[in-house]
């Protein structure tokens, strides 16, 4: 009855990111030839490996496609990433030119920065695998800034649409004037940065950030009720500080982080941090008030992460830091210790610092004039630490210092290129732009039922909730159409709460509804339909009955009764009524949305079609599977084949059958080899044109 909530026994790095591919590149040297591999990922059922290197003089490039899995062998459980169907696409040689594909095996409780083995498919068949087996020099993420000319064309011919593509990531934009603090160079202003020192008040606020509105909570006790509310709304903490015996936590919404965890504590807490590193989560704020304060999220796009206490700034260990490539990202002073945090994978590409007793002014506007910005700010030891970087998406920056909190000037910051001020407890959504023109009489739908509070899948079904929350409201954004979301989780995860929202579910003839339930399903032993009940309790205590449980087929003929033009109902649990069963798995590669995707095929898919859709992860007998990081693989898959859909790299039309069958089939692929668990086959009805 339950969906299988595994252990995380594989600590793979492929760490969720907001785009639609990820690239990776790799080095291996075998019999004296040295191979450098560039993967395109998608998702575990779709990557592509060009892999070039010489013989005899001849430079060749080979491909070959990827499909990444976890498979359980008698050493423990591995991520294989199996190559398959190599040729070799262009160089020199002769006729008869064949290339070996290459795998990658990943064991069983590596860190982010272990290399993964080697071998290719005839050191597979040599039978004696562990002698063929080697060790790359490296596995790493490449970033889109790194697609030169001269790059992109070690993989891809100058005529081949590839080429274009990675190059377009990095193509230079015309240059705009450098603004000036203060003046208008579009956008809004959002809070960046804040602390107290020297008996005032330093905020920093910014234009260029991506967020749509922003939200503050001053309070002498940490206000971990009214952070647990601005998660639940998709608001995420990106600014703390203390001062005057007040927290300050500023949330933000469409700030790209997705699970965000927090700790307050009187010392360092070093195995906490440990803790969440090893959950793929990075330090984004840390602050001292009357204890030590840490925000830790994911999807920062951080790869790795160390950190510093000294009772001195902490200037050569910075520098010595820099020359490996990481950057400051989070700082502050408290209880006669600089703690300073600094990462990989960041935006910035360059950063300078500088430290005095009074708040440094000029150095600030000159540093403004050569392109940087703000990135962190703190005081401590009588001095005023203020770091700046370039790299950033910011484009106007100002501030301001107040012996009393400067609310006023925030209202009226924030209303600077946003027609209206977000009140501090009351976030109004301004988009930062218009992708399209208002769709008239078009509105979305969401019902989301979650089952948040079951202890053993509700870290998992948490995920499944925000990651359908955010995509769709990034999908109504890009086509700009309003979204009406009811969510139910928690202690409203009941029977009458769906069946309230239901009843007020009034959609028009032209608009969208998407059900979604995540958590634990079951069918009865003499029932009929072939879609799941789904168990609305959030206490295994509970008892399981009618009166605690629904059918998917039901809640889909309700749903289709209202007459919405497209209506979409998915469930992303069991199917099976052998009492208990579970979810779970090892974590796979995430999931990416689609950044880069074209808005014509997302309107066709949401604008432009009509009809129903009723889909299950399991059919009759089967368990429903995921992990606890990516949440249900049938959600995470069906977002990511939407993604894949829209894709500049498919050339094809979008359907929403392409959709369904991607979805299932790479549902499948993740949960076979998983113990405990049976392969997910899903199961779907459509009617949609």
């Amino acid at each position: 009855m339950q969906r299988l909530l595994f252990l995380a026994v594989l600590a793979f790095f492929f760490s969720p990111r907001t785009q639609a591919q990820i690239y990776y590149e790799t080095k291996w040297e075998s019999n004296d030839v040295t191979y450098t591999g560039l993967m395109i990922y998608y998702d575990d059922n779709a990557a592509t490996m060009r892999v070039k290197y010489s013989v005899d003089g001849n430079y060749r490039v080979a491909e070959f496609n990827c499909f990444g899995k976890n498979v359980s062998t008698g050493q423990g459980n591995v991520y294989l990433i199996d190559g398959q169907d190599a040729k070799v696409v262009y160089g020199g040689g002769g006729d008869g030119v064949g290339y070996s594909a290459d795998n990658f095996i990943f064991m069983s409780g590596i860190g982010a920065n272990v290399k993964p083995m080697q071998i290719d498919d005839n050191g597979i068949g040599d039978g004696d695998m562990e002698d063929n087996m080697l060790e790359v020099e490296y596995w790493r993420e490449v970033t889109t800034k790194q697609f030169t000319e001269q790059y992109v064309f070690n993989f891809y011919d100058k005529n081949e649409p590839m080429y274009d593509i990675l190059l377009s990531y990095n193509r230079p934009q015309p240059a705009a004037a450098v603004p000036t603090p203060g003046g208008s160079s579009g956008g809004q202003y959002f809070i960046s940065e804040m602390t107290r020192g020297g008996g005032e008040w330093g905020i920093v606020m910014s234009k260029g950030h991506p967020y749509s509105s922003q939200s503050y909570k001053r309070d002498a006790e940490w206000p971990r009720e009214w952070i647990k509310e601005k998660w639940d709304d998709d608001g995420r903490i990106t600014d703390l500080s203390y001062g005057s015996g007040e927290w300050v936590v500023t949330t933000s919404e469409n700030s790209g982080l997705t699970v965000q965890s927090w700790k307050t504590n009187a010392t360092w807490p070093s195995d906490w941090v440990q803790e969440k590193w090893d959950e793929d989560y990075h330090i984004t704020d840390v602050t001292y008030g009357n204890e030590w304060a840490l925000i830790v999220s994911k999807n920062t796009g951080f790869s790795r992460q160390i950190w510093k206490k000294s009772e001195d700034w902490p200037r050569e260990w910075v520098k010595s830091k820099w020359e490996a490539d990481y950057k400051i990202t989070s700082m502050d002073y408290g209880n006669g210790e600089w703690v300073v945090v600094m990462s990989k994978g960041s935006d910035y590409t360059v950063q300078t610092w500088k430290r005095a007793d009074s708040y440094p002014r000029e150095w600030i506007k000159e540093k403004w004039g050569e392109d940087y910005h703000i990135t962190d700010l703190a005081y401590g030891q009588g001095e005023w630490s203020v770091i700046m970087g370039k790299g950033t998406s910011l484009t106007t920056q100002t501030w301001k210092l107040d012996a009393d909190y400067p609310r006023s000037w925030i209202k009226e910051k924030w209303a600077d290129g946003a027609g209206s001020a977000p009140s501090p407890s009351t976030p109004t959504a301004q988009p930062a732009y218009q992708p399209s023109a208002p769709v008239a009489g078009t509105k979305m739908h969401l019902v989301m039922v979650a089952n948040s509070m079951i202890p053993d899948i509700g870290s998992s079904c948490e995920i499944d909730k925000n990651t359908t929350t955010r995509e769709l409201a990034v999908i109504a954004s890009e086509l700009n159409i309003p979204l009406s979301k009811t969510v139910i989780s928690g202690q409203n995860f009941t029977k009458a709460s769906v069946e309230s929202a239901l009843s007020r579910l009034n959609p028009g003839a032209n608009d969208i509804v998407v059900f979604v339930y995540t958590g634990h399903g079951f069918r009865w032993s003499d029932q009929r339909s072939k879609y799941p009940m789904f168990d609305l309790r959030y206490s295994q205590y509970q008892e399981v009955s009618n009166a605690s449980a629904m059918n998917l087929e039901t809640v889909y003929n309700t749903i289709i009764g209202k007459g919405a033009r497209l209506n979409l109902v998915l469930g992303d649990c069991c199917n099976s009524d052998i009492g208990v069963t579970g979810r779970g798995g090892q974590p796979s590669l995430a999931s990416r949305r689609q950044a880069q995707g074209k808005l014509a095929k997302l309107r066709e898919l949401f604008l432009n079609s009509k009809g129903n859709m009723i889909a299950a992860a399991a059919r009759p007998n089967e368990t429903s599977c995921g992990s606890t990081r990516d949440g249900g693989y049938f959600i995470s898959s069906f977002f990511a084949a939407i993604s894949r859909e829209t894709s500049v790299l498919n050339n094809d039309s979008p359907a929403w059958g392409n959709i369904i069958s991607h979805t299932i089939s790479t549902a499948n692929y993740k949960t076979q080899n998983l113990r405990g668990c049976s392969a997910q086959n899903g199961i779907y009805y459509s009617t949609i044109d």
